[in-house]
């Protein structure tokens, strides 16, 4: 998976969305950029203004691609779109919130909390499908990058799946992990593996937002 040359990869989460806000399970659905999202992601393209950046990756969803845009914009470049970067498929939840879930099908939410790597929410993606296919994504974007520095914009599910595989964490610990919104985790890749950096660093934003994250 990694380069040859130790390459710098900030993995991005997009900015704060209306089902964010609402609580809702997003997934492949896609709910547009609240306007403190638009704004936590003009916040983050600053903080990254003056950084070396060589490519931006984003999800195909417009909430990820909104934020990429962004970040993108002052290094004259545009986001390379890669479908492998989508959140998890949630199925028939997606939408819902946790409460609507439980109302839809207590039995299959109860089971997936208990048993999150081989159970299968109704109609969604299994842990290992979205493992293989954000692992496959991230391993082609390092693998193409001889050395410098890529931004990867996606969603809070890949960020983990990548987290746990190149540091070695197991799946359901992985859950433990918060991700912010407009958040940057950078890693390190080297040949012998991966060094993490920062994780969900969200200095950049304004104070008021730092006790708000989560949602």
């Amino acid at each position: 998976m990694s380069a040859a040359t130790p390459t710098t990869v900030l993995l991005v989460r997009h900015g704060e969305t209306e089902w964010n806000r609402r609580r809702r399970i997003q997934g492949q659905g896609d709910s547009a950029l609240t306007t403190r999202g638009e704004r936590q992601a003009a916040l983050l393209a600053d903080r990254l203004a003056g950084t070396c950046v060589d490519e931006v990756y984003s999800s195909d969803l417009g909430r990820a691609f909104r934020t990429a845009e962004a970040i993108a914009r002052p290094h004259g470049l545009n986001p390379v779109v890669h479908r492998g970067l989508r959140e998890r498929c949630f199925g028939r939840w997606e939408g819902l919130t946790l409460d609507e879930a439980d109302q839809d099908d207590p039995v299959a939410l109860e089971t997936w909390e208990r048993d999150l790597e081989h159970f299968r929410p109704p109609g969604a993606e299994s842990s290992k499908e979205l493992r293989r296919r954000v692992w496959d994504a991230f391993g082609g974007m390092v693998g193409g990058c001889d050395s410098g520095r890529i931004v990867v914009v996606t969603h809070s599910g890949p960020i983990r799946q990548i987290l746990a595989t190149a540091l070695d964490i197991p799946w359901p610990n992985s859950r433990r992990l918060r991700i912010a919104n407009a958040s940057v985790t950078a890693l390190q890749t080297h040949a012998d593996g991966v060094v993490l950096l920062t994780f969900s660093d969200t200095c950049h934003l304004e104070p008021a937002e730092h006790g708000r994250q989560g949602s």
